[in-house]
């Protein structure tokens, strides 16, 4: 604390210092000639981390705005007005791409070619791998998915839904569809497989689904309860009643038709087709197919057992059997027809020799020690009856030593030169067992035979399928 005497000795000091020589001469009060200290920068600029730079001097900075403003060479030479392309329409880059796909030897080698050529250019790029995705079928399941919200953003995303052929979708998946709109939806589809799973198996038709994809070759049907209503409407959206339909191949997977009311012999509706394969596995109630619905066109039946019961073979097979190409009837089992009445087994099977299956392209039997009765039928049917457009003969087997089977088809191998044999079985060692079962067949006709090892009721998709296009 200052005394009042140093106080006043102060103010009667005499200026002898240039400091205080400066500070009386100066005439502003406030003027100091020490470096007044720098004034910090607002706290926010670096509450979230930000690191000022390090500061510069003045001749620095004014030896790097000569350098910007400053123009190099590389600068210099481009300021030379580059050459501009000509710019071609968009619709000889898709006539390239077409030409690109059509003029290879095979898929692959498109694939290739296309993919080498989206690379060329940004102009190139969406034309080529448009066509790469029609050459490649483009598979989407909503099983994938665990939200709507990351399918409808994957649809959404482009092109995407309309380069989308073959999709698969469950039952409580179809409010997800309801979500795109309509630039975004589903348009050149040819396969759909519709899948119920758990509680949710009440089939719904989506109807505009299916109109608006008049590409469709391929529906199947899985796990699913289809009441004949739905059904209806389901036929009508892909408007068979009115023209021909595209679809080839409709499948009906573990799944079970159910008949509010019955219709009058004339309230059936006509469906046109054209070589239609029609697929009923493990399905209840199939007779609604028959009673309802007239399937004109229908070329192709894969039946198999045992919900499908023996008078409704019979029925489809005496309604479509004379313009049937192909036909396969697997899981027929013996006992079918011994629990049948007596009446009822004679007239099954003297109706079954007499059917006129003259068309017949393909067969498809099982002949194992459980299911033999309705093959053996068939079988002697092929050596009594000409069936001269007959090319190929899927056989379901298993072990066996009795040799029935090896001279009955060694017997029509014999008499068929142009017949080519699919043997498919359980066999552990498939061309050992094979030797003992189809000893003769073997021998005599090994060019002619195939061997495969699948299970006791392997079916025959393929074969039945074969030149019909799954994408």
């Amino acid at each position: 604390m200052r005394t009042p005497a140093r106080m006043s000795a102060r103010r009667q000091s005499p200026c002898s210092s240039s400091l205080t020589l400066n500070r009386c001469q100066s005439p502003d009060p406030s003027y100091s000639p020490r470096r007044s200290p720098r004034k910090p920068s607002p706290r926010h600029r670096y509450a979230n981390g930000w690191i000022r730079s390090p500061a510069q001097s003045r001749k620095t900075k004014r030896r790097n705005s000569k350098a910007k403003a400053r123009a190099s060479p590389l600068h210099q030479r481009m300021k030379i007005p580059a050459v501009k392309s000509a710019s071609l329409p968009t619709e000889i880059f898709f006539e390239i791409a077409q030409f690109v796909s059509a003029n290879e030897n095979s898929p692959l080698n498109s694939q290739k070619a296309l993919s080498v050529a989206s690379q060329v250019c940004r102009n190139w790029r969406g034309p080529f791998q448009h066509e790469l995705f029609h050459v490649r079928p483009t598979c989407l399941s909503t099983d994938t998915f665990n939200t709507g919200r990351a399918f409808t953003r994957l649809v959404s995303s482009g092109h995407f839904a309309h380069l989308v052929t073959v999709l698969n979708i469950q039952m409580h998946h179809l409010t997800w569809l309801d979500a795109l709109d309509d630039w975004h939806q589903f348009t050149n589809l040819t396969s759909i497989t519709l899948e119920g799973k758990g509680s949710q198996r009440q089939f719904t038709c989506l109807a505009s689904l299916f109109k608006k994809n008049t590409k469709l070759s391929v529906i199947t049907f899985v796990n699913l309860v289809i009441t004949i209503a739905e059904l209806t409407r389901f036929f009508r959206s892909l408007e068979a009643d009115i023209k021909t339909s595209s679809v080839r191949k409709l499948t009906f997977n573990s799944c079970e038709l159910v008949r509010e009311y019955f219709r009058n012999p004339c309230q059936v509706l006509p469906l046109s087709f054209v070589n239609l394969l029609l697929v009923l596995k493990n399905t209840r109630n199939p007779e609604a197919l028959l009673t309802d619905y007239r399937l004109n066109g229908l070329s192709r039946l894969s039946v198999e057992g045992p919900y499908v019961s023996l008078p409704v073979l019979l029925e489809f097979l005496n309604a479509y059997g004379s313009g049937l190409t192909h036909l396969s009837i697997l899981r027929f089992y013996d006992w079918m027809i011994e629990i049948a009445p007596e009446d009822f087994a004679c007239r099954f099977i003297q109706q079954l020799r007499s059917l006129n299956l003259e068309l017949l392209e393909h067969l498809s039997i099982q002949y194992t020690w459980k299911a033999n009765k309705v093959s053996d039928i068939l079988l002697q049917k092929l050596l009594t009856e000409p069936f001269p457009n007959l090319t190929t003969l899927f056989v379901s087997t298993h072990f066996s030593n009795d040799g029935c089977l090896d001279r009955i088809l060694s017997d029509i191998a014999g008499q068929r030169p142009q017949l080519l044999l699919h043997a498919n079985s359980r066999f552990e060692n498939w061309y050992h067992d094979a030797q003992k079962t189809l000893a003769q067949l073997i021998q005599n006709f090994h060019p002619r035979l195939q061997l495969g090892q699948g299970g006791e009721d392997c079916s025959d998709d393929e074969l039945m399928a074969q030149g019909i296009p799954w994408y």
